[in-house]
């Protein structure tokens, strides 16, 4: 660089002596030449990270490693390179190559003497260094010819293994002691001492590491170095040459490309080199099917089963399935282990019903044990549903492992539910992400929090306490990650909003210990789809389900004997309903506008049934106990499709305003096309009509004979 701008600095002082010099052509030769010497450094800095790539890409072509992901790197928008990583863990950077950049035009020569021109400006160059194999091994080429050493060797892209030492040999026993000369009384003579141990053999010579090339531009020339940089040897001009007199340097030509081209498919990635050398690295996929050969399922139990586990819970969507699987030859299990997200599909099959029915089963997850070429594959049970889990249908599962291309796949193994015991001191839940450290008292719990854990792959949760939880009190209250849960045995009583506003929940599992479902427990609870409340629960509080808008179902056990106001109101996906027999009194709004409740059992035993309880559903028939006594206002008003009422007790129950819906009580005035009918008991049929509170009902009927609004019926027919 020094002398480059020496000469140039020498140029404008010898062009000063003439008046009519103009240096703005030499000022913009100075700028450009500082421009292209800065690009060739950025050059050259790029050819020596590609060199080393380079050595790395045949270090693995001889080791059979494998590419595991290649990534584009860009610039400004622009791609200039890739990302290339092993399964080795090494990872690499090429770049496309840029084309190496002009030579320097040669400055003005001076006017030559009797007017002769100056010669051309010689071109610049960039060496092209690359790698062809001779006899296995790669070596080092440059331009296109052998890389040599000062003895004019071959340099070596790879290393080679040291020689183990050759061991010692064993020492010579020592010889036996000479007898003494035989005396009246002499002594024997002593046996001789041992023989030294033979000295240990010498190490074998270290294996040589592969020789890098180095490049280098200094003061306008190439540089190249075998030796790490200890010494360095002169290539070539990287920069035009200045002209002679005369006669601008023609511009130097465009350098090549390191790596020429770049591509992959779905097997293996190639790469070509400047000189036109392709190097052809496997991919994962590749490399794997052109080996694996079976794949056996190992059983668990001696039944050759497989678990499907499901949590002490019953929530569905956090049951799993669990499969062993060895794998031949055991050493691709690592393979198998670094890319299952691609490669694995487990695929149940309907054993019962004579069309087979296909169910795909999403694994979450693969751990291998490398040793015994063993893979253990986990799989979300989801997808088998209810009739499974319940032992009305069954299935039997296979692994598949197929890169697009191969397709290899074990034998099918019959599925077996099986329940997962859940301690006493944990909580069990699946979520969209961590649903975070509960930052409540601990007297939400009752229990100290010693742990909680969540695996993002699965989405399942585990929170665990320091005791056994007895109650809770608003402490999983408002997670909108949170899908499912689980509650233990230990839990007797949910308190006011224990669970409450989880508007993302779909399943929750309630322990058998359950005793109490507080005030609004399940308040606003907007996605749970079905609730089985365990047997031994005997009260459920007010707007204890209260908004749960997606509940379609909800068993309620007969050990049950309190149902607060409004605890099933504005549940309007709830189809049936049945009320036990210990539940004496139906409190108002207890489900009103449910409005798809077109199905209402109420047992005997209820003597009351309270304002608006069912008001604002879908019931057809409605049958009331012969033990109920009284009727609030509007309790089943807006009924609009009611059309036959039972009406059991023998004593006319006293009715509150509106009970029932206008089809039942003003159809003379509202012209319509059909009108409900009330059944009473025939032997009190007379009661009804004299009782003050069924006047409303009674007045029309001896009008509408053939569709009289209260008639006599035999309930023993």
């Amino acid at each position: 660089m020094k002398k480059l701008f020496y000469f140039i600095i020498a140029a404008v002082f010898a062009a000063g002596c003439s008046e009519a010099y103009d240096d703005s052509a030499l000022t913009g030769r100075v700028d450009n030449l500082e421009d292209r010497v800065s690009k060739l450094e950025i050059l050259c800095s790029q050819m020596n990270t590609n060199i080393s790539s380079l050595q790395t890409l045949v270090n693995a072509l001889s080791q059979n490693d494998y590419i595991t992901n290649v990534a584009p790197i860009s610039r400004n928008g622009e791609e200039v390179g890739y990302t290339i990583t092993f399964k080795s863990g090494k990872t690499i950077t090429i770049y496309h190559g840029e084309d190496g950049k002009d030579g320097q035009d040669g400055a003005d020569g001076k006017d030559g003497i009797n007017g002769e021109n100056g010669a051309d400006g010689k071109d610049g160059s960039t060496p092209i260094i690359g790698v062809k194999l001779f006899n296995g091994v790669y070596y080092w080429t440059l331009n296109g010819e052998w890389l040599l050493d000062d003895d004019g060797n071959k340099i070596k892209a790879v290393g080679t293994d040291g020689k183990d030492g050759e061991d010692g040999q064993d020492g010579q026993n020592g010889n036996d002691g000479a007898t003494g000369p035989q005396g009246p009384q002499g002594p024997a003579g002593e046996n001789g001492a041992d023989g030294e141990d033979g000295k240990d053999g010498q190490n074998g010579a270290d294996g040589k590491d592969g020789i890098t090339p180095q490049l280098k531009i200094e003061e306008g020339y190439w540089y190249i170095s075998y030796d790490n940089g200890s010494s360095w040897k002169q290539l070539g001009k990287a920069t035009g040459e200045n002209g002679k007199d005369g006669q601008n340097g023609i511009d130097g030509k465009n350098g090549d490309s390191f790596f020429k081209n770049i591509r992959q498919d779905d097997n293996n990635l190639y790469l070509t080199l400047a000189d036109g050398t392709e190097l052809t690295l496997p991919l994962v996929s590749s490399y794997l099917f052109n080996r694996l050969q079976s794949v056996s399922f190992v059983p668990y139990f001696n039944d050759g089963a497989a678990p499907v586990y499901i949590p002490a819970s019953g929530v569905i969507t956090a049951s799993y399935v669990e499969m062993s699987f060895e794998i031949s030859p055991k050493d691709t299990t690592e393979e198998i282990v670094d890319s299952w997200n691609d490669i694995l599909s487990i695929q149940a099959v309907n054993t019962v019903t004579r069309a087979t029915k296909f169910i795909d089963l999403p694994v979450t997850q693969c751990v291998g044990d490398v040793n015994n070429g063993v893979i253990t594959v986990r799989a979300s049970g989801e997808n088998l549903g209810e009739d499974f889990f319940e032992g009305t249908t069954t299935f039997s599962a296979r692994l598949g492992i197929s890169d697009g291309n191969t397709d290899i796949k074990s034998e099918y193994v019959p599925l077996i539910a099986t329940e997962l015991a859940q301690p006493n001191n944990e909580i069990w839940y699946t979520a969209t992400e961590h649903i975070g450290y509960f930052m409540y008292e601990e007297s939400f719990f009752g229990s100290k929090i010693v742990s909680h854990t969540f695996d993002e792959e699965t989405g399942a949760g585990v929170i665990t306490f320091e005791q056994d939880l007895t109650s809770l009190n608003s402490a999983i209250r408002g997670r909108d990650a949170l899908l499912t849960l689980s509650l233990p045995n230990s839990v007797t009583e949910l308190g006011e909003l224990a669970i409450g506003e989880n508007r993302n929940m779909t399943a929750v599992k309630l322990g058998k210990g359950l005793k109490v479902i507080g005030e609004q427990a399940f308040f606003s609870c907007e996605s749970l789809l079905d609730v089985k409340i365990p047997d031994g629960v005997t009260t459920i509080g007010n707007s204890a389900f209260s908004h749960c808008f997606a509940l379609k179902s909800v068993s309620i056990p007969k050990s049950v004997t309190t149902i607060g106001k409004n605890a099933f109101n504005w549940c309007q996906s709830l189809k049936s309903l049945t009320i036990p027999s210990g539940v004496k009194r139906l409190e108002e709004s207890v489900a009103m506008n449910c409005v798809s409740l077109t199905e209402l059992v109420l047992s005997e035993g209820l003597n009351y049934i309270g304002v608006l309880a069912f008001a604002g559903c879908n019931l057809n028939t409605i049958t009331i106990p012969s033990t109920v006594a009284e009727m609030g206002n509007m309790c089943f008003y807006g009924n609009e499709n009611l059309a036959t009422v039972y009406c059991k007790p023998t004593t006319a129950p006293i009715l509150g305003g509106a009970v029932f819906d206008e089809t039942l009580i003003w159809l003379p005035r509202n012209n319509a096309t059909r009108c409900g009918v009330i059944y009473v008991p025939s032997s009190s049929y007379d009661g009804y009509v004299a009782s003050e509170s069924w006047e409303t009902y009674a007045v029309y009927a001896p009008v509408y004979q053939d569709a009289q609004i209260l008639h006599p019926y035999n309930f023993t027919e």
